[in-house]
């Protein structure tokens, strides 16, 4: 009877520490209890001190302390779970809950565990009130709910990272790598004949005067990229003058003897000319290389470096290998008499220009200004410097009292031929191809002057000297026709001591987003 009332005045509290037991000492309790029940007699009904609710809705409910070290666990695989996401997804989660996403890796995560989320707890199941009629003791139902609460945990399945933004972008990406993408249809090249031959100069006891022009997008990465190919097309064509574009060097880089711009040609027999920005650096810019014909000139002093290049390759023979007496006219009728860069500074402080003066006309090599993306410099282009320039050319043409050509990279497609996609409706807002900048240039043409690759090729379609490397245009030929020659009238002439007889495209020397154009010109001996 002892041990019947001591266990009948069992507190409340007690009985709840009796329910932070483990499982094992839980298990022994509820056996000793139908025993001792058999011992003093059926007639003493175990007390249940609990009223008629078994698990008492107060604070210090006996679940309590199993779920903060669940919670703890919880944490601990939560955080292990963000800290194999990478930044951008933490990112992502943080803003979907309008926190802030700044900080480092660890500072997102402790961020997203401090902020409470509706599935963040382990699931409880639940629990239904016991009827007056029931007869398990609270040590039982305690054991019962320890039970299904492991259960309901085990079994809860990982949590699955939700697929973010980035990574569905990713996908989407990998998807289009590996799809097969149809193949881009190439602009058709009409085949254009050879309009004039040096074998056919020579017998008619003239000279082919070959001028050639190429946009180099900048001469450092040029070099870099292509270190032979100035040289190689030099040397290829004969080239007598060739005519650079936005070279983008600053004056003291020119001169300095480590980039080893200065006398670039030198070793090819080629006196070398410069004019760069001033306004800003980097920037325009252009260069003319002029074969010095007739007579002996000493070599330029090859370098280690050369002896690995194919730049020095014959170079003793190609410099001063003609004299005065083997050329079919004098040596000075193909030198230039003067060397400028008298725009105005007004006008070009952009290095865009250099003027030479030779016996027989004025030749000007010049990078005409970009309209710019937006078309923010379109009204400069077309009302300023398109007619300034043109004023230029026919004062020059009337002072001398000779013709005069001017070459390079003129930014602008003229015609439906000069583009690979006439007509698109982007083009009245690309620049190169506005109508503004269209109506300039034919008033330009309509002043007298002529184009001299379209005067002599009419109909031809998909020779073009510049394509958009951020298109992959070059192989599929999408581009357009922006450098040209513009001559006088009379050069075209028959008459005349010196005429245009050839002008054409080359396609294999890359390096640029330009490719070389070519002129020819007979002069005839007098």
């Amino acid at each position: 009877m002892g041990l019947l009332a001591s266990l009948k005045n069992l507190s409340g509290n007690q009985l709840k520490q009796r329910s932070l037991l483990s499982h094992r000492s839980v298990c022994y309790c509820c056996c000793w209890i139908p025993l001792l029940s058999s011992i003093l007699g059926s007639t003493h009904a175990f007390h249940n001190p609990i009223q008629p609710n078994r698990i008492a809705p107060s604070t210090t409910s006996p679940l309590r302390p199993f779920h903060s070290s669940t919670s703890r666990l919880f944490l601990e695989s939560r955080r292990q779970e963000l800290e194999e996401l990478r930044v951008v997804d933490l990112k992502d989660r943080l803003k979907e809950r309008g926190l802030k996403v700044g900080g480092r890796k660890a500072e997102l995560i402790d961020r997203l565990l401090s902020e409470p989320e509706t599935a963040a707890m382990p699931r409880r199941s639940p629990r239904k009130a016991p009827t007056d009629d029931e007869t398990k003791g609270p040590e039982e139902v305690v054991a019962e709910e320890v039970v299904v609460e492991e259960l309901v945990v085990e079994e809860k399945p990982k949590k699955r990272a939700r697929k973010t933004k980035a990574k569905t972008e990713e996908d989407s990406a990998s998807a289009k790598k590996t799809t097969k993408q149809p193949e881009q249809r190439i602009t058709e090249v009409d085949v254009i004949p050879k309009l004039w031959s040096e074998e056919k100069a020579k017998e008619n006891g003239s000279y082919t005067f070959k001028m050639a022009s190429w946009n180099v997008a900048g001469i450092r990465a040029f070099v870099k990229k292509q270190p032979d190919a100035l040289q190689k097309l030099v040397k290829d064509h004969d080239i007598d003058l060739l005519c650079l574009q936005e070279t983008k060097l600053q004056e003291s880089h020119v001169d300095d003897p480590k980039m080893n711009f200065r006398g670039l040609l030198e070793e090819q027999g080629y006196k070398d000319y410069w004019s760069c920005s001033t306004v800003k650096k980097g920037y325009s810019g252009t260069a003319v290389f002029i074969k010095e014909r007739g007579g002996k000139k000493k070599a330029k002093q090859p370098s280690i470096g050369s002896f690995f290049s194919a730049k020095s390759e014959d170079a003793q023979e190609k410099v001063g290998d003609e004299s005065s007496s083997s050329l079919p006219v004098s040596s000075e009728t193909l030198m230039p008499t003067s060397v400028t860069y008298d725009l105005g500074k007004s006008v070009d402080n952009e290095g865009r220009t250099i003027i030479m003066e030779y016996p027989w006309a004025t030749v000007t090599n010049v990078y005409v200004p970009n309209s710019g993306q937006t078309l923010q410099r379109l009204d400069y282009r077309t009302k300023e410097w398109d007619r300034f320039f043109l004023e230029f050319q026919k004062k020059k043409q009337q002072d001398r009292k000779k013709p005069v050509i001017w070459l390079g990279d003129l930014n602008i497609a003229h015609k439906a031929y000069d583009v690979w996609n006439d007509g698109a409706k982007h083009h009245v807002k690309q620049a190169g191809v506005t109508p503004q900048e269209r109506e300039s240039f034919t008033q330009q043409l309509d002043d007298g002057f002529i184009d001299a690759f379209r005067k002599l090729h009419p109909e031809a379609k998909g020779h073009y000297s510049y394509w958009s490397q951020r298109s992959g245009a070059r192989p599929v030929n999408k581009g357009l026709r922006l450098d040209y020659f513009i001559c006088s009238p009379e050069l075209f002439e028959e008459g005349s001591e010196v005429v245009v007889r050839d002008s054409y495209m080359l396609y294999d020397y890359l390096g640029s987003d330009h490719g070389p154009v070519v002129l020819e010109l007979e002069i005839k001996s007098k």
